[in-house]
């Protein structure tokens, strides 16, 4: 579909797909994080967890929350 309406050029078709999986919805980030849609949410409204807003919706970047975990991470004590 994508070839179709952006025409038959594979580096634009290869960028679009590397960007759509850079860009996680709510959901995704949640199966991501190992918590619920809802968790991220909160994450986003305590300011916590980067997000971009296209309109209504929410996405989340892959490098921010590899980001935030690696912010969250506790090393174990010996």
């Amino acid at each position: 579909m994508f070839q179709k309406t952006l025409g038959h050029n594979p580096g634009h078709s290869r960028a679009v797909a590397e960007l759509a999986r850079r860009l996680y919805d709510v959901r995704q980030a949640g199966v991501f994080l190992g918590v619920s849609a809802w968790t991220v949410r909160e994450l986003i409204w305590r300011g916590d967890l980067p997000h971009i807003r296209v309109g209504r919706l929410i996405r989340l970047d892959l490098r921010d929350l590899e980001s935030f975990i690696a912010r969250n991470r506790t090393e174990a004590s010996s």
